[in-house]
């Protein structure tokens, strides 16, 4: 989720809630005729602004023993 679709979930009750303008099952219809691959506060957002959010940077948890570089990470090297 973009940092500014997280701002407006939470300025709308948090993510599990949903925007006065923009129902829920709205954007469910959106997503089963494949007129969205967004979830639910980005497609907000962009209904809102009418500009696809930017998805973060770095969407990722970094590898907390340093060794995420390691094309073998996790198999055996023979």
């Amino acid at each position: 989720m973009s940092p500014e679709a997280i701002l407006l979930a939470e300025q709308n009750g948090g993510v599990w809630h949903e925007h006065d303008d923009y129902p829920l099952s709205q954007w469910q219809d959106a997503v089963s005729h494949d007129d969205t691959r967004l979830g639910y506060w980005d497609w907000v957002l962009k209904m809102q602004t009418g500009i696809k959010p930017i998805p973060p940077l770095f969407d990722h948890i970094e590898d907390p023993m340093g060794d995420e570089e390691s094309p073998n990470r996790g198999r055996d090297e023979f």
